[in-house]
């Protein structure tokens, strides 16, 4: 009598999922003897690891022998199921909308592209899509997390620009003053400005000085601007 031959399946690396022998794959004996019964195969489970989504266990097959059980042969197949690999995300390109007399924007986007090696991916924002936003730039950031943790990141921009320029509502009227006399605008005057979304737009001012006929005499063109 001879012991049965036995082939182990190859070793099997994956996702996490079941390792039933229909997924991972069978061991196969060959009859030595065409006349005698095929060999009983059997396996049995060591964990040799196994923490969150990995899982690593050894497989032992055995033939034996239909009519002499001790006669045996065996192998072993390693099974390893793990994901650590994160998610793919790839974030729409940066938009840019006009704001309203509020000055506010509600923004709406495709969601980003996602994809992963194992598992459904499930997304989340630092915004809504179709939300409100204020006049600025505002950065929404993505994160896409697979089913067992793995995460990947990124961001677009949401630019609600404001091309409305301020309105200079006041320009100090025209002034003579003597040559020893201040030019500072906080004694010859300041201009004021308003503007549909900045409560408080800049203003500021630039000199043109044109020598006069005297040595003392000169006209200055003082020009304001608001931003």
């Amino acid at each position: 009598n001879q012991n049965p031959t036995i082939v182990c399946p190859p070793d099997f690396f994956g996702c996490p999922q079941g390792i039933e022998p229909a997924i991972t794959g069978s061991a196969t004996s060959t009859r030595l003897n065409p006349n005698c019964q095929p060999a009983i195969i059997t396996y049995k489970d060591e964990i040799m690891y196994q923490q969150g989504c990995s899982l690593r266990v050894e497989r032992t097959w055995t033939a034996a022998d239909s009519i002499h059980p001790n006669l045996l042969a065996s192998c072993v197949q390693a099974i390893d199921l793990k994901d650590i690999e994160s998610p793919n995300i790839i974030c729409p390109a940066n938009i840019t909308a006009q704001p309203d007399l509020q000055c506010n924007a509600v923004v709406s986007w495709n969601n980003p592209g996602t994809s992963d090696n194992c598992s459904r991916v499930t997304l989340n924002s630092s915004h809504v899509n179709g939300g409100n936003f204020t006049v600025g730039i505002t950065d929404v950031i993505y994160t896409a997390t697979d089913a067992c943790g793995n995460s990947s990141s990124c961001s677009q921009s949401v630019i609600v620009e404001d091309t409305t320029v301020p309105t200079i509502t006041s320009c100090p009227p025209d002034v003579t003053v003597e040559c020893d006399e201040s030019t500072d605008p906080v004694d010859t005057g300041l201009a004021s400005a308003t503007d549909n979304c900045d409560p408080a737009p800049v203003v500021t001012f630039s000199d043109a000085t044109v020598a006069g006929g005297c040595p003392q005499e000169y006209t200055i063109t003082r020009t304001w601007t608001a931003t």
